[in-house]
């Protein structure tokens, strides 16, 4: 689902999907270093260097359009990719700023780092309904900043 379908949704939807990118956060970080990476080795490849062939002209650049507009079409694919990866990653900066910090880290604990209530609620102190308490609110807070209001 890109971004901006996510924003046509009702507010339980909304939640879920901002539920689901926190979970993928971490992954999401690192595959937009890996696309990043893919780019430049795209790049790479379309400088067509061969060594263990005769060299055919001064350099051993190709010059085939077909595999120009197709090395710049796989390119432009993944910048899109690594676009719209990076928006739900600011989306989700943006929005933790305005978070209390025991939001931020019932949040982080719950969605970005998977752990049960259990795991985390007595080294912050609170209960399991607080901590449900304050999840429930932070979403409501990060749906109104990533999604506004309607």
């Amino acid at each position: 689902m890109t971004y901006k379908e996510a924003i046509k949704l009702d507010l339980f939807q909304k939640q879920q999907q901002i539920i689901k990118w926190l979970k993928e956060y971490n992954c999401i970080k690192s595959s937009i270093l890996y696309l990043n990476e893919s780019i430049e080795d795209i790049v790479e490849a379309g400088m067509g260097v061969q060594y263990d062939k005769d060299v055919i002209s001064k350099t051993n650049n190709f010059t085939s359009t077909v595999e120009n507009a197709v090395i710049q079409m796989d390119k432009q694919d993944l910048t899109n990719t690594i676009k719209r990866m990076k928006n739900i990653i600011k989306a989700i900066d943006t929005g933790m700023k305005v978070l209390s910090d025991q939001e931020q880290e019932v949040i982080k604990k719950s969605c970005v780092e998977n752990m049960y209530y259990y795991q985390f609620i007595n080294g912050m102190a609170i209960s399991t309904n607080t901590a449900k308490r304050l999840k429930k609110r932070a979403l409501e807070k990060l749906a109104l900043v990533i999604f506004g209001k309607e």
